[in-house]
């Protein structure tokens, strides 16, 4: 699975000094999926909500529908602060 490889290779990265260290989660999920889409949103509410947060969505748009990729950019409206 893509993110078993992702969080290898940038454990690996922080270990080799190659990325600075930092506090990195990795949630899986089908994002093209309403339910999971609701799902990572509800934990990053949960964690970081009136707080600031930065969202990487890189090449995210590729795997999505036009509509699915609007709901998620929609979806980031609800978690974080200004």
């Amino acid at each position: 699975d893509i993110i078993d490889f992702k969080q290898k290779h940038i454990v690996d990265w922080i270990d080799q000094k190659k990325l600075p260290r930092r506090k990195v989660e990795f949630i899986s999920a089908d994002l093209a999926k309403p339910n999971d889409r609701e799902r990572v949103f509800q934990v990053l509410k949960k964690k970081y909500d009136n707080r600031p947060i930065f969202f990487l969505l890189e090449g995210l748009s590729y795997f999505l529908t036009r509509d699915g990729f609007d709901d998620l950019i929609k979806s980031t409206s609800c978690v974080g602060g200004e």
